[in-house]
C-alpha cells in the first residue's frame, strides 16, 4: 500500500493579495516560509517519505525543500494557465467574466482561460503526471508538492470523479490531502488538513 501526500504550496503575496496566480512563477511570502517549515515538520514526523515530486515554480520547489531531497521536479504539476487573468484579482475576474467564472466553477468541458489553458488540456496534463510518475502504483510515501487546482484536479483524476465534482473540494496553502493507494482501490484519506500551521 502506498500513501499520495498531496500538499499545496504555503502562502504567497498573490494569496493574500487575492490576485491570481496560475503559471507565474512566483516565490512565498515572509509568512509562506514559516508555513512551509512547518509543513515540512508534519511531514516528516508523520510520514516515511520515498520521494518528493514538485512543480517548477519557485513556490512549490521551496515549499518542497522544507520537507526534504532529492526532489523530482516537473512542469507537469503546474498550475493552470490562466492567460488574460493572471496578475488580476480574482474579484475583479468574477465581475468582469461572470460566464467564464460559473463555467470553470462547474468544470464545463468547454471552458477555455482567455488566451490561456482550456480545461481538458489542462486536465490532461495531470493525467499525464499521474502516469508518468507511477502514482497510481507506487509503493510508500510520496509527497507530490504543487497548487490548488492541481491538488482537486489530481484527487478527482485518482478516484475517477467526475470533473464537476473538483469544484466540492477545496486545498488551503500549505494545506495536506492524503489519497491511500492499493493494486485495485485509491481513497480519500485527509482532506485539506491544515491543523500544522496554527502557529502560523
Amino acid at each position: 500500500m502506498g500513501r499520495l501526500i498531496l500538499i499545496r504550496h504555503c502562502e504567497t503575496k498573490a494569496n493574500v493579495e487575492g490576485t491570481v496566480q496560475g503559471r507565474r512563477n512566483l516565490s512565498l511570502s515572509e509568512r509562506g516560509e514559516l508555513q512551509g517549515t512547518l509543513v515540512g515538520e508534519y511531514v516528516r514526523e508523520n510520514f516515511s517519505v520515498n520521494r518528493i515530486i514538485s512543480s517548477n515554480r519557485k513556490r512549490c520547489i521551496q515549499t518542497a525543500n522544507a520537507i526534504g531531497d532529492p526532489i523530482e521536479i516537473t512542469p507537469l504539476l503546474r498550475e493552470i494557465d490562466w492567460g488574460d487573468w493572471e496578475g488580476k484579482k480574482w474579484d475583479d475576474v468574477k465581475a468582469e467574466y461572470p460566464k467564464d467564472v460559473t463555467a470553470l466553477l462547474t468544470a464545463d468541458p468547454n471552458f477555455s482561460t482567455p488566451n490561456g489553458d482550456s480545461l481538458m488540456s489542462f486536465i490532461g496534463r495531470i493525467d499525464k503526471a499521474i502516469d508518468e510518475f507511477d502514482l497510481k502504483n507506487s509503493d510508500g510515501d510520496i509527497a507530490v508538492v504543487t497548487h490548488e487546482g492541481t491538488v482537486r484536479t489530481m484527487i478527482t483524476r485518482l478516484l475517477g470523479w467526475n470533473p464537476r465534482h473538483m469544484g466540492n473540494l477545496v486545498a488551503f496553502p500549505g494545506s495536506v490531502s492524503i489519497d491511500t493507494t492499493s493494486p485495485n482501490t485509491i481513497k480519500l484519506e485527509t482532506l485539506n488538513h491544515y491543523q500544522h500551521l496554527a502557529s502560523s
